[in-house]
């Protein structure tokens, strides 16, 4: 195990953070054949600048728990693109539900992001988590059989 110190947005990006220590263990995830997308809708209008990100707020989005979620890497805005999803507060297990209602926005163009407009499709895909060692274990299964 090893101790690590988690830094977060408490209340909002770019407003107050906070502090976590915890001692965590490297583990794994096993990919389920099940995945679908979302999409990430702008909830307010935002004047973006050319190379300057900045935070949009969307329409919250839930992840169940046991899934993990990235935004795609298609560009879905001309202004820009999405680098993250975000929920300010504590970091959540994995395994927990966790709402988004954030993006950090790169743009590439200065000009006005609209309220309902399409900013990025987001990859939802479900795992189950387990200990590092049972994945290296099914992994090693898989090879024997190749």
């Amino acid at each position: 195990m090893e101790e690590v110190r988690f830094v977060f947005w408490k209340d909002r990006i770019g407003g107050e953070f906070a502090t976590l220590t915890e001692k965590l263990e490297p583990y794994g995830y096993r990919v389920s054949g099940v995945a679908e997308w979302v999409m990430a809708i702008a909830d307010e209008d935002k004047t973006v600048k050319k190379d300057e990100s900045v935070n949009i707020k969307i329409k919250p989005v839930e992840f169940p728990g046991g899934a993990i979620a990235f935004p795609c890497s298609f560009m879905r805005h001309a202004l820009g693109v999405v680098l993250g999803i975000h929920k300010a507060g504590s970091p959540k297990h994995v395994e927990s539900t966790r709402v988004a209602d954030e993006v950090i926005f790169f743009p590439i163009k200065d000009g006005e992001v609209k309220k309902g407009d399409l900013l990025s499709v987001i990859n939802v895909i479900y795992v189950s988590v387990k200990e590092k060692e049972i994945i290296r274990d099914y992994v090693k299964k898989i090879k024997r059989f190749r």
